[in-house]
């Protein structure tokens, strides 16, 4: 029972709550999950916690839709965004795994802030849709593990 008292307390509550929310938000809109849980999770839990549990619940979110998204998927257009997430999402990691925890909680919360202003604003691009739109907006958004839902808006 102590071992139960130990880790059931107000912050592993406030995490669960935070889960559920992000869970809801990204069954009802199909995007967004991690913009509200990686920030909160990195508050209560730490950046390298957070965004672990993050990238598990939104694999383990969206596996199941993995094989009919796989038929459909336009897969000249989306493999060099896969290609660029492949590259960058170990240069993501091991910035969150050695940076100091306080500098990645910032980092986080800036790239959270931008992006929520962008999507508040309706701001959509409309200019030429090329291999460098892909690169540059892939890079921005490694290593969501949402990544190929957003490249999907883009696109």
């Amino acid at each position: 029972m102590e071992i139960i008292n130990d880790i059931a307390n107000v912050t592993l509550a406030l995490g669960l709550l935070v889960a559920l929310a992000s869970g809801l938000l990204h069954g009802y809109t199909g995007f967004g999950g991690g913009l509200l849980i990686v920030p909160l999770l990195a508050i209560l839990f730490g950046p390298v916690e957070g965004v672990f549990v993050a990238g598990v619940a939104g694999v383990a979110g969206t596996l199941q839709l993995l094989p009919k998204a796989a038929r459909v998927a336009n897969w000249h257009e989306l493999a060099p965004a896969m290609i660029v997430g492949l590259v960058a999402t170990p240069f993501g990691v091991l910035f969150l795994v050695s940076a100091d925890p306080e500098i990645a909680r910032r980092g986080i919360g800036g790239f959270v802030l931008i992006s929520a202003l962008i999507m508040l604003t309706g701001w959509v691009y409309k200019g030429p849709r090329g291999y460098l739109v892909v690169l540059s907006q892939d890079f921005y958004l490694a290593p969501s593990p949402e990544r190929p839902v957003q490249v999907g808006h883009f696109w």
